[in-house]
């Protein structure tokens, strides 16, 4: 659809209203050079190289920032255009050094390219040209602003790209433009590098060689190189990727634009999280336990060893004796694979991927009775909201691009963003967010305040919102002693806060309330979803948005990784249709969850499992306990890529390859399937998970004849039908799964609030986090990343550091009734007192030793060592 037309090159162009010339003829397909414009920003014009020639207009004018009208007649390519061109050229180049041969960009810069059509084969400069020098006695002129980032100033051709990036889209401040004139240069603020978590973006889209990274730089020529277009596995946003390879060695990653999650913006935890794959510590062959070690074997020895202990228990035990566990960043293929060999050749529903559960609240049966259920969404609902709620989150670090469309519509709509956390968030300070930074465990009482408050609200649409003047009654009735005071008191927040969010929250038409992974850890879940259901019910036309923890999550729910839910959500009652299409019976009781299967091998009535791309032992709420009860095992089965916590209990362990070994599809938390290309073929003997699966299946006497992912999923797509019939017919914009929803919502629930009890023993609330650039366990394998934060660490509030006399980097001992740790403390600004934060990134400290499982509250007491 076009508002009308304007003629470029004599070609008819259609255009929408609000077009640049530049934006329209790139749409027709007609191109114009540019080095500063970028379509994520606004335009400025800077570099003058769009240039083009409008009839009537008595000079030239840049395309990027002329806005198309009507019967407009365009020329891109006139000899005055080239002329105006090639002088823009000659100015840039008058102080560029033509070192294309050495330099990082060469083969991919538009500096380069767009000379080779435009550009003079000569120079009239016969002064020297202007140098940033660095050091004197080098011949470089390299200097490091950042862990990753290297500026030859020389190159920069000041299109500001990279400034606007880190400013408008990134919200960041690390870097900016100082001096004028040719004596300009690109730095961060002094005393400080470019580090913010979406900094390698300015490296990607500098376009020359002005800024390049470690990552990078020097170690293959990108004409060399192969791509793959894949899906990031280290988050549930679901960004697309493209990586780079030679000689079946990945040498990086860069954005693979998709206007409907990423719009062309990653962030360095995808970009530089693939480094794992070629971490020395993959595991490179199959190894069976022998004398109580380890030993590598062969995969006829594995799976001969399997074949014989399997049986053994199968002769004795009913499935009921067996489980499997897999991890929610395994692909949608891998997960059906999983599920199906346990129900169909084990024999048992004990199946389960949800590992960090303390208490059992899922998403799914559980809520559903209460009728509170959580709504689904897309990155389109951001887009259209005019106000975000982030409760319980610290959503620039678990959901960094999901964070970005936030941003952009506080930029660009004036859109409101209310946090409610009992830490300090980067999104809030850095968007100037109202927060409801409240004392630990009082959300509830916070989420309470603003339904309190919004019912007070003159004009409360009551019927558009479904509530009765009963139930705001029965609400009011039940919180009679609840005043925004005494609200604001007891929470710890600040009345005017409270006071504004709520306002904040009338005035808006759309509402977007998102949860983190602190929701999932808080011991008053329950109360808080049902306050969270309440405060959605009393917003106009507002969605609650339950963000999974993982990757896969979402596929891991829609393909069977539930002990009552089989392939598509699909309960045990559906079991027939899987009968024939597995080709014999299964069992159509409902199996055990983690927290069911860990207590049934306590109680020896399981004494053989299969793990899959998972590490109980560190993920589980209680490692200690997980590590104790896996111990017990008569057979353990692990897959995976490393040696892991629970791999190093395996009876026989199997190596599976890495994300970029394989193709298959993703789930993101919108419900959006993608497809993944591999990269590189399978190193050393690890093999695909659906293959392994496939042997195990076969070796126990029930091949399913499927052993590559296209295979599985061909049988997966006669489940969840709506997907593409091949891998080959994925676009962009992958296929979204939705569920039909019969539940009928319900009004005001009743909604209890708890207090944490005092403990004078141990005083302290325990909070996890994800360290600067780090994410879930297999960052700390990114050498990169590892520049960002490389040791794990203890954070305290500078009064609690200032009352115990610590300083930064002294070591303290940190302990629970369930464990203790010690670790070197860092003093974190605006940290609350009375709480301590810790990374969940590293080996060296793991929070679960800390979080027992009988203890509700996460609490610890600290001292210097």
């Amino acid at each position: 659809m076009s508002d009308f037309s304007i003629t470029v090159n004599g070609k008819t162009v259609p255009v929408i209203k609000g077009q640049t010339v530049l934006q329209a003829s790139l749409a027709a397909g007609i191109d114009i050079p540019v080095f500063c414009w970028h379509p994520q920003l606004v335009p400025v014009g800077a570099c003058r190289i769009c240039l083009v020639e409008i009839e009537k207009f008595p000079k030239l004018q840049v395309a990027c920032a002329t806005p198309a009208t009507d019967g407009m007649v365009v020329h891109t390519e006139s000899p005055k255009v080239v002329k105006a061109r090639q002088g823009v050229l000659e100015f840039i180049l008058a102080h560029h050094p033509l070192d294309c041969p050495t330099c990082d960009k060469g083969g991919e810069c538009d500096l380069q390219n767009i000379t080779f059509k435009y550009g003079l084969d000569y120079s009239r400069l016969e002064e020297p040209k202007h140098r940033f020098i660095v050091d004197a006695d080098s011949t470089f002129d390299d200097y490091r602003i950042g862990p990753e980032i290297i500026r030859n100033q020389n190159r920069c051709i000041h299109c500001y790209r990279c400034t606007r990036i880190t400013d408008e889209v990134c919200f960041e401040d690390d870097l900016g433009a100082y001096q004028r004139g040719y004596h300009t240069e690109i730095l961060p603020p002094p005393g400080r590098e470019i580090r913010n978590l979406y900094s390698g973006n300015v490296v990607e889209y500098c376009p020359v060689g002005a800024l390049t990274n470690t990552d990078w730089r020097y170690k293959v020529r990108v004409w060399l190189t192969k791509q793959a277009n894949v899906v990031c596995s280290l988050c549930p946003d679901g960004c697309n990727l493209t990586l780079w390879s030679f000689h079946n060695k990945l040498f990086r990653a860069t954005a693979h634009p998709n206007e409907k999650i990423d719009r062309g913006f990653i962030c360095d935890v995808g970009r530089y999280g693939y480094q794992y794959v070629q971490s020395s510590d993959r595991l490179k062959t199959p190894m069976i336990k022998k004398g109580g070690q380890l030993v590598e074997a062969s995969w006829e020895e594995a799976l001969d060893f399997i074949k014989r202990h399997v049986s053994e228990h199968k002769t004795k035990l009913s499935g009921s004796g067996f489980f499997g566990l897999i991890g929610p960043t395994s692909s949608n293929e891998e997960v059906y694979s999983f599920q199906r060999f346990l129900r169909r050749v084990i024999g048992t529903n004990n199946i389960d991927h949800r590992l960090n559960r303390k208490r059992r609240l899922s998403l799914t049966t559980e809520i559903n009775g209460k009728s509170i259920a959580p709504d689904v969404g897309t990155y389109d609902d951001l887009d259209q909201a005019d106000t975000y709620v982030v409760y319980a989150s610290d959503l620039h670090t678990e959901n960094p691009i999901t964070a970005l469309r936030l941003k952009r519509g506080i930029r660009h709509r004036d859109a409101r963003l209310i946090t409610i956390n009992a830490r300090p968030t980067h999104l809030a300070v850095r968007t100037g967010a109202i927060q409801l930074m409240h004392k630990p465990g009082a959300g509830v009482l916070a989420l309470l305040g603003l339904i309190n408050g919004l019912l007070g609200q003159p004009g409360l649409d009551q019927a558009s919102m479904g509530i009765s003047d009963a139930a705001i009654a029965e609400f009011r009735k039940q919180h009679a002693a609840l005043g925004l005071d005494k609200i604001a008191a007891n929470a710890g927040l600040k009345p005017e806060d409270l006071e504004a969010a709520i306002a904040a929250l009338a005035k808006s038409e759309t509402t977007v309330i998102l949860t983190g992974s602190d929701f999932g850890r808080y011991p008053f879940r329950d109360e808080e979803l049902a306050a969270l259901h309440d405060l959605r019910r009393v917003c106009k036309s507002a969605k609650l948005l339950v963000m999974p923890t993982d990757s896969n999550s979402v596929g891991a729910e829609w393909l069977g990784a539930l002990p009552d839910r089989l392939p598509g959500k699909l309960g045990m009652d559906g079991k027939t249709k899987f009968e024939d299409l597995w080709r014999g019976p299964i069992s159509d009781s409902v199996g055990k969850d983690t927290l069911a299967i860990l207590d049934a091998i306590n109680e020896d009535e399981i004494e053989c499992g299969f793990v899959f791309n998972s590490d109980p032992a560190r993920s589980f709420a209680d490692g200690v306990y997980a590590k104790e009860v896996l111990e017990k095992l008569k057979t353990l089965i692990v897959i995976d890529s490393f040696m892991t916590d629970t791999a190093r209990l395996a009876d026989v362990l199997l190596p599976r390859t890495s994300f970029a070994e394989f193709e298959g599809t993703r789930t993101n938390w919108e419900g959006r399937v993608q497809y993944s290309q591999g990269a590189i073929k399978p190193t050393f003997q690890a093999k695909p998970g659906c293959e392994i699966i496939e042997l195990l299946a076969d070796a126990l006497g029930n091949s399913f004849d499927q052993p590559h992912e296209a295979d599985v999923y061909a049988e997966m797509r006669k489940i969840l039908s709506n997907l593409p019939e091949r891998f080959a017919q994925f676009t962009a914009d992958g296929c979204l799964l939705r569920a039909e929803s019969q539940i009928e919502r319900a009004g005001l629930v009743p909604v209890e609030y708890h207090p944490v009890p005092a403990d004078s023993e141990y005083p302290y609330y325990l909070a996890i986090e994800n360290a600067d650039h780090h994410r879930g366990t297999l960052t700390e394998r990114s050498e990169s990343l590892m520049r960002f934060a490389n040791e794990p660490y203890v954070g305290i509030s500078e009064g609690e550091a200032k009352a115990l006399g610590i300083s930064e980097g002294d070591l303290i001992k940190v302990e629970s009734r369930t464990g203790k740790v010690v670790v070197k403390v860092r003093v974190i600004a605006g940290l609350p007192d009375k709480m301590v934060l810790v990374p969940e990134n590293f080996d060296e400290l793991k929070p679960n030793l800390l979080t027992g499982l009988k203890e509700k509250f996460d609490l610890v007491k600290i001292a210097e060592m």
